[in-house]
């Protein structure tokens, strides 16, 4: 029996202002509110959230409606 073991190593860093921020991080990493290049706008992110979660329920309850028509069509 062979066993494979993964190791994850995290350096974990702590940051007192925005410059040691920079330091270890690079802008095109950062949102603008951290003095990044990656463009944020919390309620688009929130809306196309949604949107994403409606088309998923919408589809999986399409899916079951067409499926459990099926059974039932089979049974009558």
């Amino acid at each position: 029996m062979v066993l494979s073991v993964f190791q994850f190593f995290v350096q974990v860093v702590v940051c007192n202002c925005v410059e040691e921020l920079h330091e270890n991080v690079e802008k095109s990493q950062l949102t603008a509110d951290l003095g990044g290049e990656i463009p944020y706008c919390h309620q688009e992110w929130l809306q196309q959230r949604v949107v994403s979660k409606v088309k998923i329920l919408l589809r999986n309850y399409f899916l079951y409606q067409s499926k459990s028509k099926l059974v039932f069509s089979n049974v009558l």
